[in-house]
């Protein structure tokens, strides 16, 4: 693959030739192809289908002014055949395993995104718990390439409801780095995270009761990086 260092100079279709050049010579894809009527390429690993979406890969690579190789062999880097092997029991899961609030919409998006990625795969169920309005929480694994959703397949294999694998999930995130909740104006505080769990830390009774809030608190969530009371 030639490295590109200006993407202002690489076309799409250069961009998807090299994109499915990388994908093939990992270990373990097969079938590597793009399916131009959903700017998508497909590929099987280990046995499953899976899909990636070239036209906002191509768009973010535009906006980030990476090299071509740069930005590739960084965006692979979440692929499956680069994350650590799925947890076999929760236990093993626990140190990973962490409650993210997302948009109800979300879960709609993936759900739609993989059935026109891979129409024939089987689609995973993704247990969340509805919180306020359109957020739900989900439970994830968090690596540090990438974060993959706990699917009920998972929670099934460990031998699990939801609700016992949110207690460990709230746990390990109690534990982590918290950060610092910053008055923006009287009454005003934001957290920002330096990952992607400051929304999630809304789960968390203390961060509100440390603060010196009048009445109840109102929470808002504009991204995962940023928790506004």
């Amino acid at each position: 693959m030639a490295t590109v260092t200006s993407s202002t100079s690489t076309s799409f279709e250069h961009f998807v030739q090299a994109y499915r050049q990388h994908v093939s010579s990992l270990p373990g894809h097969t079938e590597v192809v793009y399916v131009p009527a959903t700017r998508s390429l497909r590929y099987r690993f280990a046995g499953n289908v899976h899909g990636v979406d070239l036209g906002k890969a191509h768009a973010d690579f535009v906006a980030d002014g990476q090299s071509l190789d740069a930005f590739i062999e960084a965006r692979c880097g979440s692929l499956l055949s680069r994350q650590p092997a799925r947890p076999r029991t929760l236990a093993e899961a626990a140190p990973r395993l962490l409650p993210m609030v997302r948009d109800r919409r979300y879960l709609d998006l993936a759900v739609l995104k993989a059935q026109a990625m891979a129409p024939t795969a089987k689609v995973p169920a993704l247990p969340f718990r509805e919180l306020a309005g359109e957020l739900v929480v989900t439970l994830v694994l968090d690596s540090e390439n990438a974060i993959a959703t706990v699917a009920g397949a998972d929670l099934a294999a460990w031998g699990v409801d939801f609700d016992t694998a949110f207690d460990v999930a709230l746990d390990t995130l109690r534990r982590s780095e918290r950060g610092t909740m910053e008055e923006l104006a009287p009454g005003l505080f934001a957290l920002r995270g330096k990952d992607s769990f400051a929304a999630s830390r809304l789960l968390l009774p203390e961060l509100v009761s440390d603060l010196p809030l009048r009445g109840e608190p109102v929470a808002s969530v504009p991204a995962s990086e940023l928790l506004l009371l």
